[in-house]
């Protein structure tokens, strides 16, 4: 197994993937231990200038989001490493623009900023939902595109992830979380969105799921 194989380089057809590469779990944890090493090394650079971070967390339930973020976090200095699970938008935050609440989260100097889900959410969501109107989600594109522009151009280094895996694995892992009772409330929860996921939300990701330009 090497690393580039968990790469795709061209933007992908998520349902024409077949190559799935694994790692032996010894072979894991060696190159976890490095590779936590190199950020906590990323981390002390940017402290005392103004290189700051973001990164996006984007996935299907169950791909190991959340496990990243506790990887991250596991090595990482939290005065300098903050971590937005996003969430459906609170009461207040409903008669504000989308975008409004990841503004306000932006990395100061020095900081990485994980955005655990993001504002992909507008185009993918609440489209499939129909939390957005036709209207809002295809304008959704343009100042999404704008946004990462913006962000890019003031300085900050953007990296977007997807985490994708297959339905079958997918099943397999929320019947594995359905026999530990702390998950069961989580999975109650998502059903309704697990339902829609399907050849509609992968076109959308084909779309949207690029560099900023």
């Amino acid at each position: 197994m090497k690393a580039k194989d968990f790469i795709v380089v061209k933007r992908p057809t998520l349902a024409k993937i077949t190559k799935h590469p694994t790692i032996e779990f010894a072979n894991y944890e060696r190159r976890l231990e490095s590779m936590q090493s190199v950020m906590q090394s990323i981390q002390q650079a940017y402290l005392g200038i103004r290189e700051r971070a973001v990164i996006v967390l984007e996935g299907w339930d169950t791909a190991g989001k959340g496990g990243i973020v506790r990887r991250l976090g596991w090595a990482l200095d939290p005065r300098s490493f903050k971590v937005y699970p996003i969430a459906a938008p609170l009461p207040h935050e409903r008669g504000r623009h989308y975008l409004q609440r990841f503004w306000e989260r932006l990395p100061d100097a020095g900081q990485i900023v994980v955005f655990d889900r993001s504002w992909y959410g507008r185009i993918l969501v609440e489209r499939v939902e129909g939390f957005a109107s036709t209207r809002q989600w295809h304008r959704g594109y343009d100042e999404i595109n704008e946004f990462e522009r913006m962000m890019v151009a003031d300085g900050i280094r953007l990296a977007k992830c997807f985490l994708h895996i297959t339905p079958a694995e997918q099943s397999h892992r929320f019947k594995d979380r359905l026999t530990t009772r702390s998950n069961v409330g989580s999975f109650l929860t998502r059903t309704s969105t697990i339902d829609h996921v399907g050849p509609t939300t992968k076109s959308q990701l084909k779309i949207c799921w690029r560099k900023p330009h």
